[in-house]
């Protein structure tokens, strides 16, 4: 079993030679990457805007609404113009940059879906290396939000990772990839669909595929050491 952790990444050809090992330890700080939680900010992240914009103004609504109870007349009517200005939830939170276009959110929020889809990942770094296991919620002994709440998304804590490097830091060798013949009235049902699939693997590569530094594991458990 190969063991890592901030001192071992720097030895000379670790990285190189993981593939040769049949399990790994990894042990780092490490971050909750939730695209469930992700995608939730993004449909609501507007909403959101408005709201810390109406918590951050609750004093000066509060000031407005006593200044409002003690005049009357034309001095009233023009406060009551000013307080509808400056609780504009929609405009002041604009103004904090709390606002984003409705269209963009929810575009980010689809190829977020497409390419990621509900995963729960953990991610650890060490050097210039990204240590990446993909969990499954079903099998997480306590809610993940409560493990968020506990370690929080960035631990302080060391969590050690044991598991199978699937997908090691490389490079894409450019003569491996393939080159597709261009449809046409010959391709026969099976290479029409190959193209396709070709085509589709690129597409999936540019939204989620593995960084050139980054290295994956089939996670078999992670736990803190005491």
């Amino acid at each position: 079993m190969l063991k890592i952790d901030s001192n071992k990444i720097e030895e000379n050809g670790i990285v190189n030679t993981m593939l040769d090992y049949s399990f790994v330890k990894v042990t780092a700080k490490t971050t909750f990457f939730d695209v469930h939680k992700i995608k939730n900010v993004f449909s609501t992240f507007n909403k959101m805007g408005e709201a810390l914009a109406v918590v951050q103004t609750g004093e000066i609504r509060t000031e407005y609404a006593q200044k409002i109870a003690t005049t009357a007349g034309k001095e009233q009517a023009k406060l009551k113009r000013q307080l509808k200005e400056i609780t504009d939830s929609k405009k002041l939170a604009s103004s904090l940059g709390l606002q984003s276009d409705d269209v963009f959110l929810e575009s980010l929020s689809f190829l977020t879906d497409y390419g990621l889809s509900d995963q729960l990942e953990l991610r650890q770094q060490l050097g210039k290396y990204i240590f990446s296991s993909c969990l499954k919620r079903d099998f997480l002994r306590e809610n993940e939000e409560l493990l968020v709440r506990k370690f929080s998304r960035k631990t302080e804590k060391e969590i050690v990772l044991l598991g199978i490097i699937t997908q090691s830091a490389s490079k894409k060798d450019p003569t491996e990839e393939v080159k597709l013949e261009e449809p046409n009235s010959d391709m026969n049902i099976k290479s029409g669909i190959n193209y396709l699939v070709e085509k589709y693997v690129g597409v999936e590569e540019s939204l989620c595929g593995k960084q050139e530094n980054e290295i994956m594991i089939d996670p078999i458990a992670a736990y803190i050491e005491i």
